[in-house]
């Protein structure tokens, strides 16, 4: 769970405004993360560097933390070379390396019919 921001106080406030107005301390069943970008970077390459290698990030507000995400945490980590940049493929099949199936409905090729006389 990250709630992310420019500076870290901001997004530890925007948390503590969040749990002010439910009136209770948020908590999850996730670890809650609260800083910027580069700090939750920072973050996910030490625990690459433990053996990590995928993570769900689940924004705090969708509002604000999914474009701080897409348009903070991304593109720091792309700086970094720990994001792809482009896709390798372009289908999902391609992505997961399959193969095209061959279509169950695709009829056998024939040799044409020549008329004799």
């Amino acid at each position: 769970m990250v709630f992310l921001d420019e500076e870290a106080t901001a997004a530890a406030d925007r948390k503590a405004r969040l749990a002010e107005l439910a009136g209770y301390e948020y908590t999850s069943d996730a670890t809650v993360f609260t800083g910027t970008p580069a700090q939750l970077a920072d973050l996910l390459r030490d625990w690459q560097a433990c053996g990590l290698s995928g993570f769900r990030l689940r924004p705090g507000a969708i509002s604000h933390d999914l474009a701080a995400i897409t348009r903070g945490l991304v593109p720091e980590l792309q700086r970094r070379g720990a994001f792809r940049e482009a896709y390798e493929a372009s289908t999902l099949r391609g992505l997961l390396g399959l193969t095209r199936p061959a279509s169950r409905y695709a009829t056998p090729r024939r040799p044409p019919v020549r008329n004799r006389i």
